[in-house]
């Protein structure tokens, strides 16, 4: 492995070294170091991802080398006691070599593909929920005349879902798309893929057909885009099967005012790990994952008013349901956004129903999320300031109880230079409004800052329940951490 990274670092020089006037070096390095203080685990955690690309000419390289010790899983973390050699984690995130011409692109390595809007094929790396659904292998991608055509072959990466692990699943489809008028598009996406399956089939594979269609209408004031995507497995299963998905939605624009809809219906796409079936719901959840069930329709209504330009109405319901209307997930959404005299406010309340009959006992249990939200951002300050308040209120209902609980959220961020950003927040959690002064109050603070020329520096200090953070300008998943974070960028 060291004799290999060696001979490439000298290669990589006698290349620039050769063609320096021609190549150009861009990248990017992330190290981060955090210290945990909960008792009894290993304390010091560190990562650096290391980002480089080369382009000459047509030609393009890249390649992305991760180190992390210990390694952990960010969405279901798991304390370390002790380090052993298995903590030690190292490896080639990404590597790929590209050919770019006016229109044709073929690239070799690690690929990332999407077909339509993701049902037949999404191949990507999703960070936040640290999934990485990428191929190793061939894509090509061919536009000229409006008629765009692109395909892949490669293998999976490693996924895993729900114990499910798929590694080394060959994957080879083809997708088509062609303008025929300024404003009608149609596409066609195929795509076979080969799972490998455990006991009791070992070096067996199961074959997942799958095949969709799509249309798209845009004028000035009407928009459309439908797709009907199928799914066929077999081979080494119990019984074939037969899957389906329709997806659609719709704009109107009148004015001021923009009408929104859409409809979906997956039927047994949910073994099909290469399938990015849109929620169809502002809190960006799917039925299928709440239920564990194989079946889910739904449809929304979306109305958004915009009277003027400091003004901004939204409207948002959407409704799902399974095969059997046992299970509904029910989502509303509402915004209005205000801007006066160098201040912009944004009042949010999101509602959200998870109810789930229990024929058997003639009852019904319900989840709750009741979720109010002020932003209001003093821009024109000498020191602007954003301020954020939240109020979560959530009920967890099981078959003999019911859990109830708040979440109150606040923060302040603070721009006080171009290059210096400071954040103070504080979150709680409390059953009974009696009980808050006997809940441990979490309390953190965020400072970014530029420390050299292409260098950023983020330090976090404090504890924080996890979820989605927006802070420093950017929203992303962070796991409950309590402790010191430190992290610097540096770009080249």
């Amino acid at each position: 492995m060291k004799l290999n990274i060696f001979t490439f670092v000298i290669f990589f020089f006698l290349l620039t070294s050769l063609f320096a006037h021609d190549v150009i070096i861009s990248g990017e390095n992330t190290a981060s170091y955090a210290y945990r203080t909960e008792d009894e685990l290993v304390n010091n955690h560190f990562e650096n991802i290391f980002n480089l690309r080369l382009d000459y000419r047509v030609f393009s390289f890249g390649m992305t080398f991760r180190a992390e010790l210990p390694k952990f899983d960010r969405m279901n973390e798991i304390p370390i006691s002790e380090l052993s050699p298995n903590n030690i984690h190292t490896e080639w995130e990404e590597r790929y070599a590209q050919l770019n011409f006016d229109t044709f692109r073929l690239k070799a390595g690690t690929i990332e593909e999407s077909f339509g809007s993701g049902i037949v094929l999404r191949a990507w790396n999703d960070t936040e929920l640290d999934r990485d659904r990428r191929l190793e292998g061939v894509q090509a991608a061919y536009n000229w005349n409006g008629l765009k055509i692109s395909g892949v072959y490669g293998a999976l990466r490693k996924d895993i879902q729900d114990l499910n692990v798929y590694e080394n699943d060959l994957v080879v489809g083809a997708d088509a798309e062609y303008r025929l008028l300024s404003f009608l598009n149609f596409g066609i996406s195929a795509i076979e893929y080969r799972q490998r399956n455990i006991w009791p089939y070992n070096n067996s594979y199961t074959y997942h057909n799958v095949y969709g269609g799509r249309i798209g209408l845009m004028t000035d004031f009407f928009d459309l885009t439908a797709e009907y995507s199928e799914l066929r497995r077999f081979h080494n299963i119990w019984d074939p099967t037969i899957g389906s998905a329709i997806y659609a939605t719709t704009s109107i624009y009148l004015n001021n005012l923009t009408l929104g809809g859409g409809y979906k219906r997956y039927s047994r796409f949910d073994k099909y790990p290469l399938a990015d079936l849109p929620t169809l719901n502002n809190y960006d959840e799917l039925l299928m994952n709440y239920a564990h069930t194989d079946f889910e329709e739904g449809f929304m209504a979306e109305i958004r008013f915009i009277p003027s330009f400091d003004n901004e109405f939204l409207v948002y319901y959407s409704l799902s349901w399974d095969r059997d209307d046992l299970v509904s997930y029910t989502n509303i959404f509402t915004e209005y956004k205000h801007n006066l005299s160098g201040m912009l406010t944004k009042f949010d309340f999101e509602y959200l129903e998870k109810k789930t009959k229990i024929p058997e006992l003639d009852d019904e249990i319900i989840d709750l999320l009741l979720k109010p939200s002020v932003n209001v951002n003093l821009y024109q300050m000498t020191i602007p300031l954003d301020f954020t308040f939240i109020w979560q209120y959530i009920e967890e209902a099981y078959i003999v109880a019911k859990k109830t609980y708040n979440k109150p959220f606040f923060q302040i961020e603070g721009r006080f230079t171009d290059n210096l950003t400071i954040a103070v927040f504080a979150e709680n959690e409390f059953t009974r409004y009696q009980d808050v002064d006997k809940s441990r109050i979490h309390v953190g603070t965020s400072i970014a800052t530029s420390i050299a020329n292409h260098t950023d520096l983020t330090l976090f200090v404090g504890k924080e329940q996890g979820g989605r953070v927006c802070r420093n300008g950017v929203c992303q998943y962070q796991p409950p951490f309590e402790g010191v974070r430190l992290e610097v960028i540096t770009r080249f």
